[in-house]
């Protein structure tokens, strides 16, 4: 079962622009009739649902939790209020959370990010409608989701299965191994990459408390799926991706894995060296300030190539 599972997550699968999924094919469209047809969506008679949606609007975001010293850190701005275009979003802990055990679906953004990616979103719808079945979890550490397109609005009317949240830390690090290596702060160098190692000490935390599957948001769900109890995806024979995991609710490997990353985590200062370019990348732009690994080690160890590269363009 793991092989096939592998192959479905996995796999680039290149698809006719005319085939959406294996039930609904839909003819290309002028934009003219797409914007017919999601406005006559928009206007279908209201459901449970949409109630949730309009009681998301008159709710402030939580003040206590914007002042803490995670929430300045990732995120730089905050909105001083909410709009007609801003979800604020329900605690995760204090106004939600998952009812079932091992048959949820998590996502995150640790980034911050009020307007996430589409392909995020894609990543995040795809697991809602092939899997009906599952509750699905897109968990952000903003307070806020713009719904300015109503894409948001479209899809929690479709999708009853799928759930957003904002997060306090605190809470969902509270009395785990990696609570430690969290308020230690020392996450939070640039040169450790800190929403990259937020993201992994989150997705073992879900994990451990609710159970059931998490998956990077660059991951698509093509088909049904079921979950496997205790695996893990792999990208090559022998290497693991941590992309996607599949744990039962407090499995002692879950555990095991959240104290190692506190004992052994450390930032780049022992390394020496770092190999960047093959065959694969290069041809990989990278753009100046993106914080990515290479920015932030060219910037360090060869400032005056950095600078004239960066004078001649945003990218090198």
């Amino acid at each position: 079962m793991m092989t096939g599972v592998v192959l479905i997550l996995f796999c680039i699968v290149y698809l006719h622009p005319r085939i959406v999924d294996n039930n609904i094919p839909l003819p290309l469209q002028s934009p003219s009739s797409r914007s017919y047809l999601l406005s006559s969506i928009l206007q279908s008679p209201p459901s449970p649902r949409d109630q949730i949606l309009s009681s998301l609007h008159s709710t402030q975001p939580d003040t206590v939790v914007a002042s803490k010293w995670w929430k300045k850190f990732l995120c730089k701005s905050l909105p001083d209020n909410t709009t007609n275009s801003q979800f604020t979003l329900p605690l995760l802990f204090r106004d939600t959370q998952p009812t079932r055990t091992d048959y949820n679906v998590f996502l995150l953004d640790t980034a911050c990010n009020t307007h996430p990616k589409y392909r995020a979103w894609c990543s995040v719808e795809s697991w809602a409608r092939q899997n009906p079945n599952l509750d699905v979890w897109y968990l952000l550490t903003s307070l806020t989701a713009d719904n300015t397109d109503h894409l948001l609005t479209h899809l929690l009317h479709h999708y009853p299965n799928l759930n957003l949240a904002t997060l306090d830390l605190d809470k969902i690090f509270h009395d785990l191994p990696v609570n430690k290596l969290f308020n230690s702060r020392r996450w939070t160098r640039v040169d450790t990459w800190p929403v990259e190692v937020l993201s992994n000490m989150l997705r073992a935390s879900v994990l451990w408390h609710w159970g059931g599957v998490y998956s990077d948001t660059d991951v698509i769900s093509i088909k049904p799926f079921t979950i496997p109890v205790n695996a893990v995806g792999l990208e090559n024979k022998g290497v693991v991706a941590s992309a996607f995991l599949s744990f039962t609710k407090n499995n002692p490997v879950l555990w095991a894995l959240m104290k190692d990353m506190n004992t052994h985590f450390e930032d780049f200062s022992n390394t020496f060296l770092m190999h960047f370019w093959n065959k694969i990348t290069k041809n990989v732009v990278v753009k100046a300030g993106s914080g990515s690994i290479y920015d932030v080690a060219a910037k360090k160890s060869c400032p005056v190539t950095y600078q004239m590269a960066t004078l001649r363009a945003n990218h090198f």
